[in-house]
């Protein structure tokens, strides 16, 4: 006798289902981010890509980037490919079409900052990771000690931070990991910021 099992093909998996399995993919337990992406150095220095982020006000673009970067975690490729509903799933969006919508038009900025690059097949959007400086080049695995790079603990997503702070509090967040373990927040902020 053979037993069959119904399986529900318009269950949709769940804002963490999609995230937990985005993450576990990667192997890793954090978000490695090179300081460039934060300043680019000088002389004279300057902001990195995040002040972009904060000046368009794009905390959407922000965070996919993040989930890229989280789950694009080897190469030689560096990228991941998901329908533009998955992504809005895993920032808890609602399910329609204009969250999809908003998703590629965060993509498109994304790209436009020379920090993604995309292909399209119909509706999946693969997106390759770039260099985290905004220069277009391809990306390349953060190596080495010291002060080249910071780490975003995947508690930032799995603890859902990025839908408990505002763009302004997850960029300090980002500023605040890239720093000594003892150091001094300014009370006033550059306008470029």
């Amino acid at each position: 006798m053979c037993h069959t099992t119904c399986v529900d093909i318009d269950a949709v998996a769940t804002c963490e289902e999609t995230l937990s399995d985005l993450l576990d993919r990667s192997g890793r337990r954090n978000v490695p981010i090179r300081r460039t992406f934060l300043q680019v150095p000088g002389p004279p220095k300057r902001p990195g890509p995040l002040a972009a982020f904060v000046e368009g006000r794009r905390p959407i673009a922000l965070d996919l980037w993040l989930l890229l970067h989280a789950g694009a975690a080897s190469g030689p490729s560096w990228d991941v490919r998901q329908p533009a509903m998955s992504w809005a799933r895993m920032l808890q969006m609602p399910q329609t079409t204009s969250s999809e919508t908003t998703v590629g038009r965060n993509w498109t900025w994304l790209e436009k900052r020379k920090l993604v690059r995309t292909e399209r097949d119909r509706r999946i959007r693969k997106a390759i990771l770039l260099m985290e400086d905004g220069s277009g080049r391809d990306f390349e695995r953060a190596t080495g000690q010291g002060r080249g790079y910071f780490k975003l603990p995947y508690e930032y997503f799995t603890e859902r931070w990025h839908l408990k702070l505002k763009l302004a509090g997850k960029a300090t967040l980002l500023i605040c990991l890239a720093q000594s373990p003892t150091f001094t927040l300014p009370t006033t902020l550059s306008r470029r910021l």
